[in-house]
Formats: C-alpha cells, sequence, structure tokens
C-alpha cells in the first residue's frame, strides 16, 4: 500500500525524537512531513487545526503547555462521545486500572465537557466515589460552529486553508502564563475553532509510558485511537496505517481513511464517520442508489430529513419534493450559485411545469415566488433570464385562454407578476441612489477639504449620524454577495460597503492633517478619539475599526508632537480603543462584545468574512466516493448558509430612534478622501521630519 499523499502532523517537545520521526516516515513509507506540520506542544497543534486539515496525528503524551491528553479531549470536543462502535465502559479506564498507573504516568486527564480538571484522588478516595473520576462524562452530539480564524481585508484575497492563521502562530504562551483564567478560555476557545474534519481525524499517541492495558485504557478514554511506544519499529508504524486506511483504485488513485469499527471500502472516511454518528433523535446517515451508485446521501431522524450531499440533478429534484420543506428550499435558493447559474435552475423549473402533477406545479410556483421575493439580485444582475420568466407567465396566459391551463393557477401567475413589479420598483430607486453615491464616491479624489459641516456637531451627534450612514450600506448588503465574494463572483453592494471603510478611514486622516496649528491639530486628534468611543456605544463597530484604521495610517501615526500634546483622559480612551480593536486571540474583545450585543448594529465585515472564507476553503465543495461518484457537498453550503444568515440578522433592525439629519447625510455621502501622496505631503507640512526628530 502507498500512504505517500497523507498529510501526517508530529507533536513532540523533544527535537530529536520529533527528527526522527520525520526521518522513518520518509524512508520506511514514503510519508514526507513538512516543517510546518511539527509542533512541540498540544497548544501549537490545537491552534493549527483551525486552518489546516490533517489525515493523522502523531501526539506525544507529556509536553509543555498543552499535553497531549488535554490536546486529544480538545480536538475530539463536540464529537459523539461513541466516536467508534466500542462501548462506552470499554474505552474508559476502570479505577482499578487507574490505581496500577505508575507514578510517572500523567494522572491529568481533562474532559471536553468542563472547564475543571479532574484530578484522580488516591485510592481510598476512588474507592468512595460511585462514579469514577477517571471516566469521561457524555459529549454533546452538537456540532461545532464554523471556524472563526484571525485576520482581516487585507488578507483575504490570500487566504488558503493550508495556511496557518495568526492563532497558530508568533509567541507562544508559557507554561505559568496557561495557569490564569484568561489564558484558560484562550485554550477553550482554540479548541472551539477546530476543523470539525479535524474532530475525526486518528490521534496515535507516541510515548514511552506503554506497558499494560490500563495505561492503554487512559489513553483511549481521552480520545487517541491507537498507542505506540517509543520507539517502534517501522512494521508496527505500518500495521498502524493499515488499521486506519485503506487504497483503492478506482478512479483516481488515493488513500482513503476508515474506522476501526467499518471496513467496508466503499465508503469514504467523511461518510462513514455520518454513518457511525447518531444525534439526540436517532439520526442516522442514509445512501440513496441509483442504477448502483451512490446518488444522495441523508441524513434522516425521527423528526426529518436532511440532505448532505448529491448530484446536481438530485438537488433540484429535491426542490420539488415535500419531504425536505422549506429549510432546504431556502438554503438551496442561498447558495446554488456555487454549482449552477441562475438561468439553469430558471430553466429546470420552466421546462418540467407541462407535465408536472397538481402538486409539482404549486410547489415550482411557489418556488419561483420565493426566489422572486428574496432573491432578486438574480433577476436585476441578468435581464434576460427576466425576460425568461416573462415569457413564461405570458405562456401560462396564453394557455389559459386556449382551455390547456384551469384557472386555478390565475391566483399564482397574478402573485408572481405582482411580486416582480414591486422588486422593480423598489430597485429602481434602489439604482438610482446608487448610481449618485458611486459619483460622490468617485469624484474629486485629489481635492484636499478642511472639514467644514461635520464640525459644527457633538462627538454624540457625529456617532449617530456615521451609524445612521453605514448601517444604510449594511441593510442594503444581499445576502447572496457575501457567497459571490467568497466564489469571486460579482457583489456589488459589499464591495461598495469595503469601499466605504477606506474612505472612512483616509477622510479621518485628512480632517486632522488639516489644521495646520499645533493647539487645533491636537483638539481635533482628541475629538476623533471621542467619536470613536460614541460609535462604540451605537454598537458601530464599523466606524470604530475605521477610525483606528486612519489614527494608524503613518501620516498620522508620525504625528509625535499631536500625539504628545494629547491630554491624559484621551490617550486612556485611545488606548481602550486599541484593546477593542486589537486583532490577537482573533479579535476576542471584538467578537465578545458583538457577542453579548442586540441588534441594531454595524458590524466589522472584515472578521466574518474572513470567517467564512475560511469555512469554504477548510471543507471539500464535493465528496468523491471510492466508487468514483462525486457529490456536492450540500452540508457544506449548509454551514455557509447558517453563518450568512447569522451576519444578515444583524441588520434586522435600524436605528429608528437617532435624528435623521439630511444636511449630515449628504454629507457623509459626498466625503471626498485623498491619496495618500496627499496625506504624507500635508503630514511632513505641519510636522517636517526635522521637528519631528528634534
Amino acid at each position: 500500500m502507498q500512504y505517500h499523499d497523507l498529510r501526517v502532523a508530529i507533536v513532540d517537545d523533544n527535537p530529536v525524537v520529533r527528527k526522527i520521526l520525520v526521518r522513518q516516515l520518509k524512508k520506511h513509507h514514503d510519508i514526507t512531513v513538512r516543517d510546518e506540520d511539527v509542533y512541540d506542544n498540544g497548544f501549537a497543534l490545537v491552534n493549527a487545526l483551525s486552518t489546516k486539515r490533517y489525515d493523522l496525528i502523531l501526539l506525544d503524551i507529556q509536553m509543555p503547555v498543552m499535553g497531549g491528553m488535554e490536546a486529544a479531549s480538545r480536538i475530539r470536543e463536540a464529537t459523539c462521545k461513541n466516536r467508534l462502535s466500542t462501548p462506552p465502559q470499554a474505552r474508559m479506564p476502570s479505577i482499578d486500572a487507574i490505581a496500577e498507573l505508575p507514578a510517572s504516568f500523567p494522572r491529568h486527564i481533562e474532559t471536553t465537557t468542563s472547564r475543571d480538571d479532574l484530578h484522580v484522588p488516591s485510592t481510598t478516595a476512588r474507592a468512595a466515589s460511585p462514579n469514577p473520576p477517571g471516566g469521561r462524562r457524555a459529549r454533546s452530539a452538537t456540532v461545532s460552529g464554523p471556524p472563526k480564524v484571525p485576520g482581516w481585508l487585507g488578507g483575504l484575497a490570500g487566504s488558503k486553508s493550508g495556511e496557518r492563521g495568526d492563532s497558530s502562530g508568533g509567541h507562544l504562551p508559557k507554561t505559568e502564563e496557561l495557569v490564569g483564567r484568561p489564558e484558560a478560555r484562550e485554550k477553550e476557545l482554540a479548541g472551539k475553532r477546530i476543523l470539525q474534519g479535524n474532530r475525526w481525524v486518528p490521534l496515535v499517541a507516541i510515548t514511552d509510558n506503554y506497558g499494560t492495558k490500563a495505561q492503554r485504557d487512559v489513553y483511549l478514554a481521552a480520545g487517541y485511537d491507537e498507542v505506540l511506544s517509543k520507539p517502534f519499529s517501522s512494521e508496527h508504524f505500518r500495521n498502524v496505517l493499515a488499521q486506519f486506511f485503506s487504497h483503492t483504485t478506482t478512479g483516481n488513485s488515493r488513500t482513503v481513511p476508515r474506522t476501526l469499527r467499518d471496513m467496508d471500502k466503499s465508503r469514504s472516511y467523511d461518510l462513514l464517520k455520518r454513518d457511525i454518528e447518531r444525534d439526540r433523535d436517532g439520526g442516522e446517515k442514509v445512501e440513496v442508489q441509483e442504477d448502483g451508485k451512490v446518488v444522495m446521501v441523508l441524513k434522516r431522524s425521527n423528526e426529518s430529513t436532511r440532505i448532505i450531499a448529491g448530484t446536481k440533478s438530485h438537488l433540484l429534484s429535491s426542490l420539488l419534493h415535500p419531504t425536505y420543506g422549506v429549510e432546504y428550499r431556502n438554503t438551496f435558493l442561498l447558495t446554488f450559485r456555487h454549482f449552477m447559474s441562475p438561468t439553469d435552475l430558471f430553466a429546470f423549473l420552466a421546462s418540467g411545469f407541462d407535465a408536472a402533477t397538481r402538486a409539482v406545479k404549486k410547489r415550482t410556483l411557489d418556488i419561483m415566488k420565493a426566489w422572486l421575493a428574496y432573491y432578486w439580485v438574480d433577476f436585476r444582475w441578468d435581464e434576460g433570464l427576466l425576460d425568461e420568466i416573462e415569457r413564461f407567465l405570458e405562456d401560462l396566459s396564453r394557455r389559459k385562454r386556449r382551455g390547456d391551463l384551469g384557472s386555478e393557477w390565475d391566483a399564482d401567475a397574478e402573485e408572481l407578476r405582482h411580486v416582480m413589479a414591486q422588486q422593480r420598483i423598489m430597485f429602481h430607486n434602489r439604482s438610482a441612489s446608487e448610481e449618485a453615491l458611486d459619483l460622490k464616491f468617485a469624484s474629486n479624489l485629489e481635492i484636499f477639504l478642511p472639514p467644514v459641516l461635520i464640525n459644527t456637531l457633538s462627538c454624540e451627534e457625529v456617532a449617530q449620524q456615521l451609524a445612521l450612514f453605514n448601517s444604510g450600506l449594511f441593510r442594503d448588503i444581499h445576502p447572496v454577495e457575501f457567497l459571490n465574494h467568497i466564489w469571486g463572483k460579482k457583489s456589488p453592494q459589499l464591495e461598495r460597503f469595503i469601499k466605504r471603510f477606506d474612505l472612512e478611514s483616509y477622510w479621518v486622516a485628512g480632517q486632522i492633517l488639516a489644521e495646520k496649528d499645533l493647539g487645533r491639530r491636537t483638539k481635533m486628534l482628541k475629538r476623533w478619539i471621542m467619536i470613536a468611543k460614541e460609535c462604540l456605544h451605537c454598537k458601530n463597530y464599523f466606524s470604530v475599526f475605521a477610525i483606528m484604521s486612519g489614527f494608524n495610517l503613518s501620516p498620522v501615526q508620525r504625528l509625535k508632537q499631536t500625539w504628545n500634546a494629547l491630554s491624559a483622559n484621551a490617550k486612556k480612551a485611545h488606548v481602550e480603543l486599541e484593546q477593542f480593536t486589537n486583532v490577537s486571540r482573533n479579535f476576542k474583545a471584538y467578537r465578545d462584545m458583538v457577542a453579548n450585543s442586540k441588534p441594531p448594529m454595524v458590524p466589522f465585515l472584515p472578521v466574518f468574512i474572513k470567517d467564512l472564507t475560511f469555512l469554504h476553503d477548510g471543507n471539500p465543495s464535493t465528496l468523491k466516493l471510492p466508487c468514483g461518484t462525486s457529490l456536492i457537498n450540500f452540508d457544506k453550503l449548509r454551514s455557509m448558509a447558517q453563518l450568512v444568515n447569522g451576519i444578515t440578522e444583524l441588520a434586522s433592525v435600524e436605528y429608528t430612534w437617532f435624528n435623521f439629519i439630511p444636511e449630515v447625510q449628504d454629507f457623509l455621502t459626498s466625503t471626498q478622501p485623498v491619496t495618500m501622496a496627499k496625506l504624507k505631503e500635508a503630514s511632513l507640512a505641519v510636522e517636517p521630519k526635522e521637528v519631528q526628530t528634534s
């Protein structure tokens, strides 16, 4: 068997052991372990698993910062306890077995459902305890949410699933730094960010403390799948590989992981893991075959049937099937552009209408109404598609006049026409305002204007007007545009909102640099610090980050005299804003604030877009079965849709209690930024280099 295409991670605090393992895997098994896949502690591995996917992990037991036992439990977090068919009690060390462990054996096992450390007490205490403290508590069967990764706008275009995020690089916390509550929380968050595909990766313990069955039971209870004692021979490791992986020559030759329970070589590991997973309601995976080939994978429970993957034709057919309901329809209409065009979808709906049953005809018209009502952007961006649906309605009218179609469809056809008329009026007005906005965005980019109107308002009023203006831009973004942006397709409103960030940042910098006098310039800098604080109170997080970005532009940042002249209160407020916008720990301060806030709000979208990007890059778009069949991974699209729905929910409430000032909104619309060259020129004019360095 060949295993050269496996991606293996090695985690050991001993550099000699790491080097030997890398050489051994290459020499005897043709497995190349890259430098970036070698770690010296469990915490570095857990962080990396939010952006990288592995087929196998060799994980040492005793390491600094985070040991292997805790790392294994973090990785297995949010998976069902009965990950294999082995009974839970068989994977759990008994009290007597724990008592047999040598003194050098690690006595600490952390569960995945508790933040508290569990320490094995004395033998006397264990005997009095009805529940063995060494046993694991039942794990939740719910799947963890999409991965949250660091980074922001500047890194979106170059983000790849194989790149290491900020959370896995840079300074590695020392062991003593992980004792307090914040560090424990950091471990917990790192575990929650692990990609779902990595929850099932085979974990092999490599340890010196393996000699009895009791020790093995403890390792398995912590989440390991197999144990190897150092040093181990190439034959022993080959047996481990054969235990977890089978090789198939059907279609493109590749190595396919398999579970310990089910050795069925006709299924991929990603599908097998669903076969052994059980929800609380007893859901299980079901494969639908047609002509001997798997065409759909379903998750069936007592209450519903959910599509996991399928061919394009079967995903389309399921739209018209009553089993899958509104949830599937809404998810499909939001995500189908990833694997087919709107024109193809309409062709499918229209072509089968004549021969369809009455119930299918009804569902077809309901889908069209939902499509027109909630996803008019498809028809707005493609006039040919709009012509197609108009011809479809005209054909319905002709057939009714000929008597080929009964009058029972009149109400549905009329409702379709009504929805079309409403959307045309709404988007015609919106298009006119967008064109005017684009003209103002694009005009006089080289003009350097001093602040005028905006300075007549209080800091609170400016923050409120910014919240109203940016909220309007955010609310204009259609949910489809978030996905289109990830897929490299059309997203005009989102692109306009992204451009607004740079415009606002440069505008703030321009207002500060427009003041020639040091006292007035210092006062203007303080004013914008206070405006940023008011934006934070208004939950306009977008403007908070934009203003801070303006402060961090080099023409403003270099103004040492201006910054030094700030009052103590202003400096303190600036430090607090820096802490809120800090990118460390995956924008923890910002994420916590959003999690504890209710709309209305204007979010800092780059963080969300980064999450969506890694959800897309970190999960395959198709599930390739060993038999050669490729199915569209609809479960991935469902997860992306849920993430998009979560961000659009923030736009569901408006700032109705703020006073809308038309003159100020017009001023914000016509805000004219300057180029970086103009900003640098103004910066040198107000504080020359000679003055700055003196």
